[in-house]
């Protein structure tokens, strides 16, 4: 699922393109302008490289989350 954008109280700590867990859904985004985080991908999957072998993780689907919702920004 693709959405146009998502807007953070604070950007500074987020990378220019990445991937974020919040709640039970994995969103890729492409691009962070400020505070606005674009490009987004919805109920996406996250790879990366853990315990010495290469991991895929997949998440719940997308749906609406509230103001103040927490976000993990994995490694």
């Amino acid at each position: 699922m693709i959405d146009i954008n998502m807007t953070l109280e604070d950007g500074t700590l987020f990378p220019n393109s990445g991937t974020l867990i919040m709640n039970n859904e994995i969103i890729n985004y492409n691009n962070k302008s400020g505070n606005i985080l674009t490009g987004l991908t919805r109920a996406a999957t996250h790879t990366n490289f853990a315990g010495g072998s290469q991991r895929t993780y997949t998440a719940g689907d997308a749906v609406a989350h509230t103001k103040g919702s927490g976000v993990v920004l994995p490694v």
